[in-house]
């Protein structure tokens, strides 16, 4: 994992354009970025073992802040509801073209890291519209750790298979992989799930909570595209 970058900022910068868009994702709606950004802070905090999910619940574990403003978001939201919160209803809440807040904090957080380039740009020649154009370089850092851990033989990081996951669910994995690396991929990833190592079984509890992350996605999808 590129120590740089946590695994949301690493999603969010594998998900802008070289113009500095947002890709488009499984939904077809732009703005679920968002969504799939707070899987990425979810799953990063069930590695850190600040949370967990129980029967569709967000348990917290460790409610101390870490002076990172999207782990810390997540970590209020989680610890300030009275009674448990249901994980869909937090990415429901996640899907709307208002709902930024996680993304405005990794945001903020790579143009910090000099890694991405806030620009405005004039669209329709009337109005203003911000790009946020990503530094190629840590992109292609990215991408190469993802091939050095996965693709070839050695011990593999949950957070990279955790990044991969999320890259796969949210059709953004054929961006940067060619049809023949995605089988090998996939095919690690499943090596994986049969090993009985420690390593291993942190790897498929981490699988497991992507799996209901992805799932709660899709419902909360489902029912947006209903509402509209």
């Amino acid at each position: 994992m590129i120590a740089h970058f946590t695994l949301p900022e690493q999603l969010l910068l594998l998900s802008l354009t070289k113009l500095g868009g947002i890709k488009q994702t499984i939904t077809g709606y732009k703005s679920f970025i968002e969504a799939y950004l707070n899987a990425a802070v979810i799953i990063d905090l069930i590695i850190q073992k600040k949370i967990s999910i129980e029967n569709q619940y967000l348990i917290t574990k460790d409610n101390s802040l870490s002076n990172v403003d999207y782990y810390d978001y997540i970590i209020k939201k989680t610890s300030s509801f009275s009674k448990l919160i249901k994980l869909n209803r937090l990415i429901s809440k996640s899907i709307s073209w208002s709902s930024k807040t996680v993304f405005n904090m990794l945001i903020e957080s790579l143009s910090n890291k000099k890694a991405i380039n806030k620009t405005k740009s004039r669209f329709l020649l009337i109005f203003n519209k911000t790009l946020f154009i990503p530094d190629l370089k840590f992109v292609d850092s990215i991408i190469q750790q993802i091939r050095a851990e996965i693709l070839e033989e050695g011990k593999v990081e949950p957070l990279v298979v955790a990044l991969v996951l999320l890259l796969d669910q949210s059709k953004l994995l054929k961006s940067y992989f060619s049809d023949y690396e995605r089988d090998d991929l996939n095919k690690k990833i499943n090596d994986l799930k049969k090993d009985n190592s420690k390593e291993s079984n942190e790897i498929i509890l981490i699988i497991e909570s992507i799996k209901q992350v992805i799932d709660s996605i899709n419902t909360a999808a489902m029912l947006t595209s209903v509402v509209h």
